[in-house]
């Protein structure tokens, strides 16, 4: 959609302006529920769509001429997906209220996965593939979606899913008619016939608030992508467990078997060697006046036990190297040289991410080779010996 008009005032924020136009046909984030327009204002990509009491502002990425008159673009393929989750909203409540009496409490429309909230703190995927069925058979009947602005008085004679007490002072009351199926007030916007909707697919649940449903749902291309992705996740499955279609649970159901076995015989040889690594890393410290440094290297499994002892032990700076993880644990009860001040050190010299508390820090590498250990203990021993490490 395309039109012209002028900008009335505009008015910086950040790096961003907020623009009012002289005519605007952007429908309002939020406004009943669902996603606002997006489009452009001449060359400014329009980021969002606000509503105010005085008028609809527009937030853009780019400053605009006053009293200039700009070509305005709304997106139109975002418009239509924009109806089809509603309208696939519509006939979703309308399923599982006409076969199991679950009412929709809320709605809440996302980019990617919108939602609605049933009042049922219970549901499984048996109840929602049947809400599923009957939705997707209304959606493959065609049905024509009109729009009917009635007075509230006569609304009863519809079959309304839904009535608010807010609207009773509303001059017209703007109902979404989908058939003979379902009638509700909405004000967003819709598909003019439900097989413009595709499909609709619930692609999980949770309980929130204690007592609702919330269903994640997604229609029309959304669909699409959804089963796109799948099968890309799927594909790469295949490919690292060698798996065929029909094997492919047996094998991961094989693999998380053995990782368990895996993580319990680590666990069970980290239990026997820590003692033992422990009395070797005591009597062979790296001595300062004040304090004692340990350094390890191994696996995280087994460095994170000794970084749990050195951090009870005082006078102690313990530095564990996974050389497979490219990581280093760090930890320290000397109260002149902290463990995140040491972390900072490292990565003044080598690349990669990290930090921590006095008592505490993790850093991760871009990479961490035999080489590279060596070197981050010769700094460390030469920044403790000059005292350059100081909170």
């Amino acid at each position: 959609m395309q039109y012209s008009t002028r900008i009335l005032s505009c008015n910086k924020q950040g790096d961003c302006c907020l623009v009012e136009l002289e005519e605007c046909r952007f429908y309002p984030d939020g406004s009943g529920g669902q996603l606002g327009d997006r489009g452009k204002i001449g060359d400014a990509n329009v980021l969002e769509v606000l509503k105010s009491d005085e008028a609809v502002v527009l937030k853009v990425d780019r400053e605009l001429e006053l009293n200039r008159e700009y070509v305005v673009e709304i997106d139109e393929n975002r418009r239509f997906d924009i109806a089809q989750q509603h309208t696939a909203q519509h006939i979703l409540s309308r399923a599982f209220e006409d076969l199991f009496d679950l009412h929709t409490v809320g709605f809440h429309m996302g980019e990617e996965v919108s939602t609605i909230d049933l009042d049922t703190s219970v549901i499984d995927w048996n109840i929602i593939e049947k809400a599923e069925n009957l939705s997707n058979s209304i959606i493959w009947q065609d049905l024509p979606v009109e729009i009917i602005l009635e007075d509230y008085e006569n609304i009863k004679k519809y079959n309304v899913r839904k009535i608010s007490e807010k609207i009773k002072d509303y001059e017209k009351i703007r109902l979404v008619k989908i058939g003979d199926f379902d009638t509700n007030p909405c004000g967003g916007f819709h598909v003019d016939r439900t097989g413009k909707i595709g499909m609709v697919k619930v692609v999980g649940f949770e309980k929130v608030k204690g007592k609702y449903m919330r269903l994640g749902y997604i229609a029309g291309e959304r669909v699409l992508k959804y089963i796109r992705d799948f099968e890309e996740r799927e594909r790469k499955l295949f490919e690292l467990t060698k798996a065929s279609k029909n094997d492919l649970i047996a094998k991961i159901q094989k693999l998380s078997g053995e990782s368990a076995q895996a993580k319990k015989k680590t666990a069970f040889l980290v239990e026997e060697l820590k003692d033992k690594v422990v009395e070797e890393l005591i009597n062979n410290p790296i001595a300062f006046e004040n304090f004692n440094l340990y350094f390890y290297s191994g696996i995280t499994e087994l460095i994170e036990v000794l970084a749990s002892v050195f951090q009870k032990r005082e006078g102690s700076i313990f530095i564990g190297f996974d050389t497979l993880k490219n990581s280093v644990v760090i930890t320290s009860t000397v109260e002149t040289s902290g463990a995140g001040d040491i972390a900072r050190e490292i990565l003044k010299v080598f690349d990669g991410k990290g930090g921590g508390s006095k008592k505490r820090a993790n850093v991760i590498l871009t990479r961490l080779t035999v080489e590279d250990v060596e070197k981050i203990k010769n700094n460390v021993v030469d920044l403790l010996k000059s005292e350059k490490i100081d909170n």
